[in-house]
């Protein structure tokens, strides 16, 4: 009966464990319409992607605060160790943002050092 038991909570505790985070989403650095954005478009897209790495850095911060929870929790119920996020899909997606930042930034100096010589 007490085997059982164990079973259970073991066979329970693994397949929570595939619940525990998120995966990562994937964020493209270029993107087919690129080269026809305006300075303008430029501008608000890694604005847009700013507001996002924000986000991302807040979720980030919290999912530490609650790894440490379950971390602590697992001392005195291992299972608890299970639940705890460490796919770091946040610090994946922030990079990714910043990478497409990036590439946005030299396209508009690119785009905007072409209009300004053109006028």
């Amino acid at each position: 009966m007490n085997r059982k038991r164990i079973g259970v909570v073991l066979i329970t505790a693994f397949a929570m464990s595939g619940c525990a985070g998120r995966d990562p989403h994937y964020i493209a650095s270029t993107a087919p319409w690129d080269s026809s954005l305006t300075c303008d478009q430029i501008r608000y897209v890694i604005a847009g992607n700013e507001r996002e790495i924000a986000d991302l850095e807040i979720e980030d911060s919290n999912k530490t605060t609650q790894n440490v929870g379950w971390f602590i929790g697992g001392i005195f119920v291992f299972p608890a160790w299970y639940m705890m996020d460490l796919k770091g899909a946040q610090k994946k997606e922030i990079a990714g943002y910043r990478a497409r930042n990036e590439v946005l930034s030299q396209q508009a100096i690119r785009t905007c050092n072409q209009i300004a010589t053109n006028s």
